[in-house]
């Protein structure tokens, strides 16, 4: 039996698997040091360090232990390859949106046209580290089975290392990496009198996945939905690919809330039951702004006045400007921005709900007008944009002639020109899109050292200003318009990790207004609205919807939304929705599609 177990080790199988194993660990754990926050010194002891690293080596040993089932080795090139590609993926995104990949995400993959250079500007030394190993692990195969003479294992041996191997990884280091899950997992079912069998609860030591669908099964319970942050840090990036697909298969499209939640005082309170809401008199008019942050316009005179339209409209008479909104936008992002302010809903966890819920019910500001429009200058795939708009109450989609913000400013002023009062117009910009590039030649007066995203990033903006002085013309001449509400907000915030990290030292040395975090800019104009408002307190996006109901004297609508009207100093410190509260109930009335029932 020794003399077999040496030449197992001494075989070109056992070597590939140590080299294979290494590979797949060292970028599981790249990955977590490049993304997750991890903090040892907040271990209890070395065991939980241990059982840290246990969900690393299971995925490594697992995945590698198949090398014992082929006589050849390229296959192992392939899966590196492919996992560079799954881990590249989610690290770019994760450094564009502050998240991880959704099955969602992955099923909008064709749904990127224009996008694509979004996803070039992510790229970075880190990336590369992932090929990096990956060719490292080449070369060496090459190498060592070239140069060095090895025992050949009969069928029998290499199955049979195969089966220990894989049994050892299943069996040992994977209940090690969330056996305390599990054991939490197995407590919420005995308090919840669920009766499971011993086969269920035993799996829930052995299958990551079926940890996941426990608690997708207690939601209702209180148990919150999968978590892709804590899934990563105690598995590991691989592992999560089919367990986010299997959360997402097993959880159900609509869940099925109990009279506890109907009736639960919070939920309650976000509708006003049996209100017959009159239409909107006042035209409306929402300028969403693509990836805008309040800093950008703040010092603009830092940057030789690159936003004076801008900065003219909010400093005028009329105007409310709140510099501190706080995006609530997740997986959703330009999509949860245009939920957030035409439906007072907030976005869902772990998905987006355009995409995932687009065919529930949902608020619209669009219902409250019989001319409703909305100018798109993207494709109507993007965001599932064509069933949102009218899930929204917007009854016509414009699709600009091209995908830019002068096309966009020139369409709205145009249909405010032929369309009948009183109306909603909605229009999106696009041109200041990551990665900021389309008008980096845009002259403007910037600080040396400037770095490039954040100099880009300027340009696009005063690039965009310029198109906006199309609508502002349009305003300074039309007593209709000066009648009208106008509200311009950022959909989402952008600069996250890294390049929020340059904007931080960039405004450090450059002295800029800037508290070390980005928020979205909210400006509203409104004849109602007393002289000149800045409110420079942290305000949220679920605002935005509150606050238009109440210049368009249309509190009635039947859903009130979870924030405040911020005209009213004494609503924005006196809140009845914490923001968790808020996303808790917005995400029962979301995936139960519960107005749909209200509306039968």
């Amino acid at each position: 039996m020794t003399a077999e177990i040496k030449n197992i080790l001494k075989s070109a199988s056992f070597v590939i698997f140590i080299l294979f194993s290494l590979d797949i660990f060292l970028k599981v754990i790249l990955f977590n040091d490049y993304t997750l926050d991890i903090d040892f010194s907040k271990f209890k002891n070395l065991s939980r360090i241990i059982f840290y690293f246990c969900g690393k080596l299971f995925i490594a040993g697992g995945i590698a232990s198949f090398v014992f089932l082929f006589k050849k080795f390229t296959w192992t090139f392939v899966v590196s390859i492919l996992l560079d590609i799954w881990c590249i993926g989610n690290y770019i995104y994760f450094k564009c949106n502050d998240l991880f990949m959704s099955f969602d995400v992955i099923k909008m993959a064709n749904e990127l046209h224009g996008f694509e250079s979004s996803i070039l500007t992510a790229i970075d030394m880190r990336t590369c580290s992932f090929l990096i190993v990956t060719i490292v692990y080449v070369l060496l195969c090459l190498l060592i089975t070239k140069k060095l003479k090895f025992i050949e294992l009969s069928r029998k041996k290499a199955l049979a290392s195969f089966i220990v191997l894989f049994l050892c990884n299943f069996f040992i280091l994977l209940p090690l990496s969330h056996g305390t899950k599990a054991h939490a997992i197995a407590r919420n079912w005995k308090q919840f009198n669920y009766n499971n069998s011993k086969v269920q609860t035993a799996s829930l030591y052995l299958v990551p996945f079926y940890t996941v669908y426990a608690e997708l099964n207690l939601m209702s319970s209180g148990m919150s939905s999968f978590n892709s942050t804590d899934y990563i840090t105690k598995e590991n990036i691989i592992a999560y690919m089919p367990a986010m697909i299997f959360a997402s298969l097993f959880k159900e499209d609509n869940i099925e809330l109990t009279s506890n939640d109907i009736n639960d005082p919070y939920f309650q309170s976000a509708f006003n039951r049996n209100s017959t809401p009159a239409k909107a008199t006042k035209n409306l008019v929402i300028i969403m702004m693509e990836s805008f942050e309040s800093w950008v316009i703040d010092n603009s005179h830092k940057f030789g006045n690159s936003m004076p339209n801008f900065t003219k409209f909010t400093q005028g008479e009329h105007i409310l400007y709140a510099s501190k909104v706080k995006s609530q936008a997740k997986f959703g992002v330009s999509g949860d921005g245009q939920m957030l302010v035409n439906s007072g809903l907030l976005p869902i966890s772990e998905k987006a709900a355009c995409i995932a819920y687009g065919s529930n019910k949902y608020p619209g500001l669009g219902e409250l007008y019989e001319n409703s429009t909305l100018i798109n200058p993207c494709p109507t795939n993007v965001w599932n944009q064509r069933q949102m708009t009218r899930n929204y109450g917007y009854k016509k989609q414009i699709q600009t002639n091209e995908e830019e913000d002068r096309d966009v400013f020139k369409f709205l002023v145009n249909h405010i020109d032929t369309v009948k009062s009183p109306f909603i117009t909605m229009g999106i910009s696009i041109d200041t899109h990551l990665p900021f590039e389309k008008y980096s030649n845009t002259p403007v007066d910037l600080p040396n050292g400037t770095p490039k995203i954040i100099a880009n990033y300027i340009k696009s903006f005063a690039h965009t200003d310029s198109t906006f002085g199309i609508f502002l013309e349009k305003f300074n001449q039309d007593s209709s318009l000066q009648n009208s509400t106008i509200v311009i907000i950022g959909d989402h915030t952008i600069l996250k990790n890294d390049n929020l990290n340059d904007l931080r030292k960039f405004a450090s040395e450059n002295q800029l207004i800037f508290d070390g975090n980005n928020y979205v800019p909210l400006i509203i104009y409104d004849p109602d609205i007393q002289g000149n408002q800045h409110i420079s307190e942290l305000v949220y996006q679920m605002d935005v919807f509150p606050t238009i109901l109440h210049l368009l004297r249309s509190e009635n609508y039947y859903f009130k939304g979870f924030g405040v009207n911020i005209l009213d100093s004494n609503a924005r410190f006196s809140r009845y929705y914490t923001e968790s509260k808020a996303f808790e109930i917005s995400e029962k009335i979301i995936t139960s599609n519960y107005l749909s029932q209200m509306a039968e």
